[in-house]
Formats: structure tokens, sequence, C-alpha cells
């Protein structure tokens, strides 16, 4: 999936080889983004720009054409729905610890959490009923401040200014 995603997409370091405990790739001279970074409207603009090319990969080019048909219009429940649904029982066994502060169990309110997550649920499926199954799209859910880097190097040839901001990997 790196090597696809670096050759033909040029997203992140090229790959130069891979093992079984890791790989070599490209280094990049960079620095990672502060809140205050993500703040500035140009590196903002260049960061919506970057997600919009993840969000337009080819996943057939990834995982294949008969994955993707078996799974459109569903394949957000297969991972979404199935991770939430598996970590909220952890994370209130983890909430009911005695040593944890009442002030964070206010603040990480499962039940409320709980609540808003299903009426999100119903919101999804009455859209996607109306408007048909949500589109499937290749995209990472780290991406934030401290995960996404800006080159102090120069670009690559013929690159655009807003490759300048990529995801630590993936981007």
């Amino acid at each position: 999936m790196l090597h696809i995603l670096s050759s033909r997409y040029h997203f992140g370091p090229r790959i130069y080889g891979t093992f079984a405990n890791g790989r070599i790739e490209e280094y990049f001279e960079s620095v990672t983004l502060v809140p205050a970074d993500i703040r500035n409207k140009k590196i903002s603009r260049w960061i919506a720009s970057r997600m919009a090319q993840l969000h337009s990969v080819d996943l057939t080019v990834i995982e294949g054409p008969f994955t993707i048909g078996a799974l459109e219009g569903k394949s957000w429940e297969i991972g979404v729905k199935r991770n939430v649904k598996a970590w909220i029982p952890a994370a209130r066994e983890v909430l009911a610890l005695r040593h944890v502060p009442e002030a964070i169990r206010q603040t990480l309110n499962m039940d409320r959490f709980y609540e808003l997550w299903m009426r999100y649920l119903r919101w999804v499926s009455h859209v996607e009923k109306i408007e048909g199954a949500s589109q499937r799209v290749f995209a990472h859910n780290d991406t934030q401040y401290g995960n996404i880097l800006k080159l102090t190097g120069p670009l690559r040839h013929d690159a655009p200014e807003y490759h300048q901001v990529f995801k630590q990997y993936l981007l």
C-alpha cells in the first residue's frame, strides 16, 4: 500500500525497500506543525488539498476490485461501528477504576458519548436512505497537528506548493 501511495500518488517519501520488520524510505527535511501552523489559512488550505488527494485514491488499486464491490456502502460500518462498539466497554472499565478522578469521568462522560454516537448513526442511516450509500474513501484517522509535517527543504520538481505538507506516514 505504501509503495502504491508513494509511487502512483506521490504521498509521502519514496519507499526504497521493505523487509520483515521495517522499510527504508526517503528522508525529508521537515518540521512538525503546531496548532498555530494549522490555523494559518495558507497551510490549512494545503492540508485540505492533501486530504482531497488522499480521499480520491482509487481503492481498487489498494485493495482489489472484489473487496470494494463486496463492501460498497457498508465499509464505514465494518470499521468505525465495529471499533467504537469494541472500545466503549473497555473505556467504561477504565473509567470505573478507583484511581480515575471524578472530574475525568465527567469530562469523558461515556453515557453522553454513547447517546451522541447513536444519534449520529441514526442521522447517517437517514441520510444514506435518502441519498444512497456514502462513498468509500481512503482516509487516515490521526491527521492532527502533531502528525503533519511541513518541508523545510526543497520540493520535488514540478510538485505543487501544497505538497510542502504531508502526514507522517501515511502522507
